[in-house]
């Protein structure tokens, strides 16, 4: 009696060669940059190789198609052939992957000739829509706008609150001097905007916006936009959490004693100021953290990271957990920054 046994995995040699390749062409300097630069570069191969190796052994069709047809999409976006980069198209796609783990065990194990053209023709089909949403960034729930103001009512200070479960987070300063912020939200139809505020005591405020209601994270988070901008005369504590999205906070001119931001995927990138000693804490699962601070500016960070690319300017010097600048002048600010990145990249960039 004949047993049909699948073929033995070749996911690890394969990657093991590829590893091999890339480090080789990297020390003989065909390849530019350092070997971590490009592991970061290229890592999306992984997922190419499992696909492929999927489709070796027989493990179905659509899962492995879909793997290898995202983890191309994730490699050009990196490549800057896409529009977005492996990270944000990530947050995009990656419901696809459970759709295409379910269809493959609603089709069981079945090998007949119509079995195999119709996972083969939804896994083709489960690519193109990659494609597609990689390039239109499609999305298709239901929106509604919710604008929001709140005066400053006398306060010599606040501390200001954001709780969103996806979308992209724009903030900076420059609200008029009677307002203590002022902007807008994209939200799901099914959520709520909540505005929480509590007058000055002791000449402090508290401002707290949060969602309440149901929704699912979207294939696309661009569509789910918040847009503030905070007074820019008194000093403010600002607190943060992000589930999924893309954050950008430019605090140029904004007084911020304390900045604690929280996200579980995504880009994060924010412009620091350096006009008085300051306190910063985040804290990102898996993606990118891009941090600007003037040039000059007496910083010094600590990592507490895991699988993490860190990228430094010059005279910045890292040593372990520690990063400081060494260029810093003698009268400057201090920024006090504490990242904590479980998987990702961490950038610094000076501002003139």
């Amino acid at each position: 009696m004949s047993e049909d046994r699948k073929p033995r995995s070749l996911f690890f040699p394969i990657l093991l060669v590829a590893v091999g390749v890339l480090l080789f062409l990297v020390n003989i300097g065909t390849i530019k940059g350092t070997a971590w630069d490009n592991i970061t570069l290229y890592w999306p191969v992984i997922l190419i190789i499992g696909g492929l190796d999927g489709l070796y052994k027989r493990d179905g069709w659509v899962g492995p198609l879909v793997l290898t047809g995202l983890g191309t999409v994730l490699l050009l976006g990196n490549m800057e052939v896409l529009p977005a980069n492996a990270w944000a198209l990530l947050i995009r796609l990656w419901p696809v992957i459970l759709v295409a783990i379910g269809l493959d065990i609603a089709f069981g194990r079945s090998r007949t000739a119509l079995n195999t053209l119709l996972r083969i023709g939804l896994g083709l089909l489960l690519v193109a829509g990659i494609i597609w949403i990689a390039l239109s960034s499609p999305f298709g729930m239901g929106v509604k706008e919710v604008s929001v103001e709140q005066s400053l009512d006398g306060a010599a200070e606040s501390q200001i609150s954001f709780t969103l479960p996806v979308g992209d987070f724009d903030l900076s300063g420059g609200a008029d001097k009677d307002l203590l912020l002022a902007g807008s939200a994209n939200l799901p139809k099914s959520l709520n905007l909540i505005q929480d505020y509590s007058a000055p005591d002791n000449g402090r405020s508290i401002l707290d916006l949060n969602t309440r209601g149901t929704t699912t994270i979207p294939l696309g988070s661009s569509s789910l936009a918040w847009d503030f901008i905070v007074n820019s005369d008194i000093p403010v504590n600002i607190q943060t959490k992000v589930a999924v999205g893309e954050i950008n906070f430019d605090l140029s001119n904004v007084q911020v004693q304390q900045l604690k931001l929280e996200a579980a995927v995504g880009e994060t990138s924010i412009i620091l100021p350096c006009s008085q000693d300051g306190s910063v804490q985040l804290e990102l699962a898996v993606g990118e953290v891009v941090i600007y601070v003037p040039k000059g500016c007496n910083v010094n960070i600590n990592l507490d990271s895991g699988l993490i690319h860190t990228d430094l300017p010059g005279g910045y010097l890292r040593v372990n957990d520690n990063i400081n600048n060494q260029n810093a002048e003698a009268d400057s600010p201090t920024l006090d920054i504490q990242v904590e990145v479980a998987v990702g990249e961490v950038k610094i960039r000076e501002l003139d």
